[in-house]
C-alpha cells in the first residue's frame, strides 16, 4: 500500500479513537441528590360567625341579640314612615380570605287581619311596600364602603345572592348595614298585613 495512504488511514484512526474516547467522557458528569422529607400539607378554613346566640356564633351570650330579634323589634307593629337600621357584625374565623353574601330568601306576605279600610280581596302587601337598602361596612367602622341594595321593596329581594367586592381576610370582622323603610305614601292596602323572610350569611373562598 501506499505509504501516503497509509498515513491518511493512519490519521482517520487516530481521530476516530479520539473522538470516541472524548463522547465517552461527556457521559460520565458529576450528580448529586438531595431529599426533602417529612412534608406536611395543611388545608385552610373558612368559618363564617355571626355576632349572635347560638349555635356558631361569634359568641355565645344569651345577652346578645339575635338577628332574629334585631329584625323583629325593627318591624314589628308598622305604619307608614317608619324606618330603621339593622347592623349585623360577621366574622372570618378561618384562615382563608373570602367574599361575604347576604341572601333574602323565602319571602311570604300573609293578609293577616283585614281591616274594613282594606280592600278586597287582601292578597298581603306588606312585602312590596317595605323598601331596603343593603350595604357593606368592610372594615367593621361603622361606616358603609358599597352599596349593593339601593331602595328595593323587599318581595323583589326573593332569592338573589349579593356579594362584598371587598375580600374579608381570615380573622378579621365587617358588618352588613341593613336599612328597611316603609314610605308614608303607603296607604290602608297594608293594614294587618305581615311578611316573612329569611337572611342567610355566607362566605365563599377569594
Amino acid at each position: 500500500m501506499d505509504k501516503k495512504i497509509k498515513s491518511v488511514l493512519g490519521s482517520i484512526l487516530v481521530i476516530g479513537v479520539v473522538t470516541a474516547m472524548m463522547a465517552v467522557g461527556t457521559i460520565s458528569i458529576y450528580t448529586d441528590t438531595e431529599t426533602s422529607t417529612g412534608n406536611t400539607f395543611t388545608a385552610g378554613t373558612l368559618d363564617l360567625q355571626i355576632w349572635d346566640s347560638g349555635n356558631n356564633a361569634w359568641v355565645d351570650d344569651s345577652n346578645v341579640p339575635t338577628v332574629n330579634d334585631l329584625w323583629n323589634n325593627m318591624v314589628n307593629n308598622l305604619k307608614p314612615g317608619d324606618s330603621g337600621t339593622i347592623i349585623i357584625p360577621v366574622k372570618n374565623a378561618g384562615t382563608i380570605d373570602g367574599y361575604a353574601d347576604i341572601h333574602i330568601k323565602n319571602v311570604i306576605n300573609s293578609p293577616g287581619v283585614t281591616t274594613e279600610p282594606e280592600p278586597t280581596p287582601d292578597n298581603g302587601e306588606l312585602g312590596s311596600a317595605i323598601l331596603v337598602n343593603i350595604s357593606y361596612d368592610s372594615d367593621g367602622d361603622g361606616s358603609a364602603d358599597e352599596t349593593l341594595v339601593s331602595g328595593e321593596t323587599l318581595d323583589n329581594l326573593e332569592c338573589i345572592t349579593y356579594t362584598a367586592t371587598t375580600t374579608l381576610t381570615g380573622g378579621s370582622t365587617a358588618k352588613w348595614i341593613i336599612d328597611l323603610w316603609l314610605p308614608g305614601s303607603v296607604g290602608n292596602e297594608i293594614q294587618g298585613d305581615s311578611v316573612t323572610c329569611d337572611v342567610e350569611f355566607s362566605l365563599d373562598q377569594a
